[in-house]
């Protein structure tokens, strides 16, 4: 970010959680196993998306994984009458200061002396909820009332969005994100620069380390994860909100779509031209996806078809991430930025090789797509287009690049300890009937397989039937 963004560090957690982050007991271990539970236990405000277990089934890693549109919404933190305390709620029994009017209202803006709306002094505990109770008040704010009817969506523009549902990476309370913080400074030579941080930008600085400035977020295994997915929903509405505002300005609804609509026989003209449409610089966008496809197709009618698709996966054992790891006692799936980082840069020396080194033959295409498994780790799938003379390779020449055999342990020793422990299947079938790959007693993935001293190329051939 070249210095642009400078944001107050997070103060240092209460010596309890420090505690139970770092001691090496079982107080620790269990405390960092069900960090979410916890959190949750003390958290004020509740996810509004559809968390799926399902993919925890297995025997892999951890994985949060959410669908549906996110939110955090938040009721009274006093139930109603005759009913028991609900989710997020905490009763509270103290008759020594009653009142039955209470109605406060945290203001959002940071340009005013906290000490101006303190809250008040008597021991009663006010419900927290947002609602349009008066036009004046900002619908970033959030209403305090001591009664609520209903769970409310709380803007995520609202600086108390993040720790009122993070109450263990942020337990004194730190601003979140809200449109009032500044650049630093701007290196932009734009007759109007940009002054304001955007969402991006604030979360992608409070996920980088730094090794001046603690941060539990760094620690909190699980809950990490949570956060992570949590603040990319944020940055995605923040997008669609502005795209959404600014249509007339995208010229999203042309004359032409009105056209179209009215010569396609509806009758219904309110709906005519307000559909919210997202332009192809919406990143996982329809229109996004189309452009990028025929992007591709371009290619092929240009150079034909493909000649090698090539698998890229990300392993949690390179030594750049379990230096790393160790040295802080967590998992891969504990850092999904330091697992999303090398396995970028990783790529990115790949695609230098076989593009500009010419690894694979003489290259003059090459296209590429990152996707991420189920289990979290990412991997890539690349299309590369060779030169005529590089088009169609003998089996000496796949032998040069693909090996299907096991090195010799005394000459290799190295390439033996890799080729054994990440490219040989199983053991499956009697020996393990528990392995991931069985199936009614069957391997899946046809194990074990004949052995080959020669290498084929297989021709696939299609069969056409003229009826």
């Amino acid at each position: 970010m070249h210095g642009k963004i400078e944001l107050p560090p997070l103060r240092v957690l209460p010596q309890v959680l420090l505690d139970l982050l770092f001691r090496e007991d079982s107080e620790t271990i269990n405390f960092i196993e069900n960090i979410r539970a916890y959190n949750s236990m003390f958290a004020f405000t509740s996810m509004g998306g559809e968390i799926d277990a399902s993919v925890n089934n297995g025997c892999g890693p951890f994985v949060f994984r959410l669908h549906g549109q996110n939110f955090h919404q938040i009721g009274s933190l006093l139930p109603e009458e005759g009913l028991p305390p609900a989710f997020t709620q905490l009763y509270i029994f103290d008759t020594e200061n009653e009142s039955s009017d209470v109605k406060i209202i945290l203001i959002s803006g940071r340009g005013t002396n906290e000490k101006t709306y303190n809250l008040p002094t008597t021991s009663e505990v006010a419900a927290l909820f947002v609602g349009d109770f008066d036009e004046e008040i900002d619908a970033r704010d959030i209403i305090v009332e001591t009664k609520g009817k209903k769970f409310t969506r709380i803007s995520d523009l609202h600086p108390a969005y993040l720790p009122l549902q993070y109450p263990l990476l942020f337990p004194f309370g730190e601003d979140g994100y809200h449109i009032d913080l500044h650049l630093k400074r701007t290196t932009t030579t734009s007759k109007k620069p940009r002054s304001k941080v955007s969402m991006r930008e604030f979360f992608a600085y409070r996920i980088f380390e730094r090794y001046n400035q603690f941060s539990a977020l760094m620690f909190s295994g699980k809950l990490f994860q949570q956060f992570l997915v949590d603040g990319f929903t944020m940055i995605e509405a923040e997008r669609i909100r502005y795209l959404k505002l600014n249509q007339k300005a995208l010229r999203a609804d042309k004359y032409s779509n009105v056209s179209a609509y009215a010569a396609s026989g509806n009758q219904d003209s309110t709906k005519c031209g307000k559909r919210i449409v997202l332009p192809s610089t919406y990143v996982g966008g329809a229109g996004y996806m189309r452009e990028k496809y025929m992007d591709a197709m371009t290619v092929c009618q240009t150079f034909g078809y493909p000649e090698l698709l090539i698998t890229f996966t990300c392993n949690p054992k390179w030594s750049e991430i379990t230096r790393h790891l160790q040295q802080r006692r967590l998992k891969s799936e504990d850092r999904a930025d330091i697992l999303s980082r090398v396995f970028k840069m990783k790529l990115n020396s790949l695609i230098f090789e076989i593009h500009n080194k010419n690894l694979f033959g003489s290259s003059r295409g090459v296209i590429y797509t990152i996707e991420f498994q189920k289990r979290g780790l990412p991997h890539a799938h690349i299309l590369l287009w060779l030169k005529p003379r590089s088009k169609t390779p003998t089996t000496s020449d796949i032998n040069k690049v693909i090996s299907a055999e096991v090195p010799d342990q005394a000459t290799d020793p190295i390439f033996y300890d890799i080729v054994k422990e990440l490219m040989i299947h199983g053991p499956c079938g009697l020996a393990n009937p528990r392995s991931p790959c069985m199936d009614k007693g069957k391997c899946t993935k046809k194990f074990p397989k004949d052995f080959s001293n020669d290498t084929s190329i297989y021709i696939y051939k299609i069969e056409f039937s003229l009826s």
